[in-house]
């Protein structure tokens, strides 16, 4: 007897789902509604097996309700559609005995969890007495036979395993400068909304929607959304909620706006900005900061640390607070006046103040009338420079290779400290 039983092979069949072709078929001996019928009299029980002789192995041991998988790569993505379309409440997989047998395991459970199959899953290794390393069924029944009663009672007595689920990690909002979670929370309602969703299972998917990408003809809806605002398609990958929106139409920059009036730009024009003239001394309070240096200073740090830091320049004003302090320093001043602060938010404060001294400033500088793209680059070493070129009148933006997204904020600190002064 050869090592594998050989069966008659049928060219490889595709069944219809919902009135589409599957991608990927099953393999199965007979027709569809044979092999349905032999799932219905096992009580909605059906064997999935990797390879073709697998399937003819089972059909020697009297197991008709059986179905075959080209490699483990190629379970289909839709098949929690395609096992309720042939009418499997459970199944029982045989892994062959390697690694690559517990990885398609992890693969069936994983396509199975993201889809709307309701079922129980009985996953197995053919292992044992006999069987060697990478056996499958077929080594089963060749072991065993001509027993066929044997080789029915080592079927049943496989030990079990337990696969690993894969789980995407989930995409977060690509936020903008600074988290504005209230506004992407409204973004993702809206992505809700706009996609038809209006529960989310235990799993916090939502059920299967056609896919939001237009450049995916998504006949067979494959696309599941969660309660988290990303969304998952079987064929596209991931989406975050910033992409979801653009498939959508949904226009999350006027939400985003609606939400936090004040949105930061990429470059700040400080000829725009208060000159220092005009700012005058104001109370040493958290509370009455004045509103243009708070809201220049929030489109970069919290509001916490944003009032700390103009606590810090103003306490320096008023020599409340030498200029060389210590964090244990900040840390008291701030506990004398009753504020409750954390060290982390203290430790910011430190760093971003510690800047303004020790760290020089570059500037490119846009002449008025036209001259294209080009530039000056030039120093800023003081705070009479920078009043100076304010003064000016000149337009520039903030160049500086490494805290490039905090160099227009440490201007205003310099100008707001002289001003005070």
């Amino acid at each position: 007897m050869t090592n594998k039983i050989k069966g008659k092979k049928q060219a490889k069949v595709r069944w219809q789902v919902a009135g589409q072709k599957t991608d990927e078929p099953f393999y199965y001996v007979g027709t569809l509604e044979d092999l349905k019928r032999e799932i219905a009299r096992a009580g909605g029980k059906v064997y999935i097996v990797e390879g073709e002789f697998d399937v003819w192995s089972l059909h020697r041991l009297g197991i008709r309700n059986v179905i075959g998988i080209y490699g483990i790569s190629n379970i289909p993505k839709d098949i929690g559609a395609i096992l309720s379309e042939i009418g499997a409440a459970s199944f029982v997989y045989l892994a062959d005995n390697d690694s690559a047998g517990e990885k398609g395991g992890s693969n069936l459970r994983t396509l199975l969890h993201q889809s709307e199959w309701i079922g129980e899953g009985d996953y197995r290794k053919v292992a044992g007495a006999g069987i060697p390393h990478k056996g499958d069924a077929n080594d089963l029944l060749c072991h065993y036979f001509p027993d066929i009663s044997a080789a029915r009672a080592a079927l049943e007595a496989l030990p079990r395993f337990e696969p690993r689920l894969k789980r995407k990690p989930a995409t977060k909002p690509l936020a903008p400068l600074d988290s504005n979670e209230a506004g992407w929370e409204a973004v993702n309602e809206a992505n809700r909304i706009a996609m038809g969703v209006t529960r989310f299972k235990a799993n916090g998917f939502s059920e299967n929607r056609s896919c939001p990408n237009k450049d995916h003809e998504d006949k067979t809806p494959s696309a599941a959304l969660h309660k988290d605002g990303f969304c998952t398609c079987q064929v596209c990958g991931t989406f975050n909620s910033k992409q979801l929106a653009e498939f959508l139409g949904v226009d999350r920059r006027a939400i985003l706006r609606a939400q936090r009036p004040i949105i930061p730009s990429k470059a700040v024009n400080l000829a725009a900005a208060p000159q220092a003239a005009e700012l005058e001394p104001a109370p040493l309070s958290l509370q009455q900061a004045p509103d243009t240096w708070l809201r220049l200073f929030i489109k970069f740090y919290t509001k916490t640390v944003a009032l700390l830091l103009l606590f810090v320049l103003r306490a320096q004003a008023a020599s409340l607070l030498p200029k060389d302090f210590t964090r244990q320093e900040l840390l008291k001043a701030l506990r004398e006046l009753g504020c409750n602060v954390s060290k982390e938010s203290i430790y910011k404060v430190f760093q971003e103040v510690a800047k303004l001294d020790n760290h020089p400033l570059f500037v490119k500088v846009y002449p008025s009338q036209g001259s294209g793209s080009r530039y000056r680059k030039f120093r800023l070493r003081s705070a009479e420079d920078i009043k100076r070129r304010l003064a000016q009148g000149i337009g520039f933006r903030v160049y500086e290779k490494k805290f490039r997204e905090h160099a227009d904020i440490l201007i205003g600190f310099k100008v707001f400290a002289d001003a005070l002064q």
